[in-house]
């Protein structure tokens, strides 16, 4: 259990340091949506698919731009490499 815990503490640091620590430019991409769907359950998750140059085939994306968002639509996905070299991406 203590190994468990110090392994998601690890990871949350490495995770947050990433992300907070990161100075660097963000590049810009635009995709547009094809496809959403949910999961269900006790932690179900938001999932926009989307098409474009250089951004994944699917996100998972919060609630609130899920639910304002539709196929059709241009959404904006912003890229940043990290302050420790492992990228990351926002849509908007």
């Amino acid at each position: 259990m203590i190994f468990f815990s110090v392994l998601v503490l690890s990871l949350s640091i490495v995770t947050a340091s990433n992300y907070v620590f990161d100075r660097s430019t963000m590049f810009v991409k635009y995709a547009t949506v094809t496809g959403k769907h949910e999961t269900a359950g006790k932690f179900g998750s938001c999932y926009l698919q989307l098409d474009g140059d250089a951004v994944p085939d699917e996100m998972e994306v919060g609630g609130k731009l899920y639910r304002s968002t539709n196929e059709g639509d241009t959404v904006v996905f912003a890229m940043y490499p990290g302050a420790l070299g492992i990228p990351y991406a926002d849509v908007y």
